[in-house]
């Protein structure tokens, strides 16, 4: 019998267009680091999925769990990753208004610990979809085939989990886009972590960007702030939005009664956060005297 030669295949790399997903002043700039921080993100996930997927298949063999500490340590990766190319951002973002612009101390630390925060939301959220998959297909591979093996279960995990690479591939067999070809029995238990990692940095580049606009408007002692949004589908249907003038101190109420300071303000929520790719500008001064007048409003001065 011929042997059967094992292949360590290195899957094709690809990441989505980060073209056209700002607009104004320093898109280039923000395109690329979008996209540079979203492969450092799809790294931390593709490790992250991995030990979950070994975890599991200790845990088929009663194995003992891995420690609290392990998860810890990819939410402080992710939380780092995303906060030094938030703050880069946030400063290019100030200093377009303002030359002298600079983030601060508490500023840094406080930005930090909103990132932690979303790293952690992240995480639990990979984690709760990872486990429902995970019972789902064990119970179904347990019902279609009760005399299963550890081992044929940890080759079924493993082969459903996304990964860059095949483990194995048959002779002639070709990797495909990075993510494992499914197996008959099943879809693969994780979602294409280079959407995940794509989404995720378009997002966070967009929340710097406006927090840096917010902080410079601020510190300008400037009164009015404008909503612009984007007229596509990624401004996650804020078209009503556009041109929406209030003071700098009030939020922005959107069509559903939501309140929030900016767009991407980080105490809103996930549905008008998610890829949404509008900004915050200061008002032009005529937009400003309407709102006035619109609210009887004495100019000073």
């Amino acid at each position: 019998m011929r042997a059967v030669r094992i292949h360590k295949a290195k899957a094709r790399q690809r990441m989505g267009s980060f073209a056209r997903t700002r607009r104004g002043p320093g898109t280039g700039k923000a395109e690329s680091r979008s996209k540079a921080l979203a492969w450092k993100v799809k790294k931390i996930f593709d490790r992250y999925l991995r030990s979950l997927v070994d975890e599991e298949i200790k845990r088929t063999k009663g194995v003992v769990k891995k420690s609290e500490a392990d998860k810890q340590r990819f939410i402080e990766q992710l939380a780092q990753a995303i906060t030094i190319s938030g703050i880069r951002e946030v400063e290019d973002a100030g200093k377009r208004a303002d030359p002298e612009f600079k983030v601060g101390s508490d500023f840094y630390r406080q930005f930090y610990e909103q990132k932690r925060e979303s790293a952690t939301a992240m995480l639990k959220e990979t984690d709760r979809e990872f486990r429902e998959k995970m019972r789902q297909f064990l119970s179904q591979w347990l019902t279609e085939d009760p005399g299963i093996t550890h081992a044929e279960l940890a080759r079924r995990i493993r082969f459903s989990f996304y990964a860059d690479g095949a483990d194995v591939l048959a002779p002639g067999q070709k990797p495909t886009r990075g993510i494992l070809e499914p197996l008959e029995r099943g879809p693969r238990i994780t979602r294409d972590v280079f959407g995940r990692a794509s989404l995720v940095a378009r997002t966070e580049m967009a929340m710097a960007q406006n927090t840096g606009n917010i902080e410079s408007i601020k510190a300008s002692g400037l009164e009015y702030k404008m909503w612009i949004s984007q007229k596509s589908n990624g401004g996650r249907g804020h078209q009503e939005m556009n041109g929406e003038v209030v003071p700098v101190g009030e939020p922005f109420i959107l069509p559903d009664k939501t309140p929030m300071m900016y767009p991407g303000d980080p105490s809103g929520p996930i549905k008008h956060l998610a890829n949404c790719r509008c900004s915050v500008v200061a008002a032009p001064p005529r937009r400003a005297r309407a709102y006035e007048r619109k609210h009887g409003i004495t100019p000073r001065g």
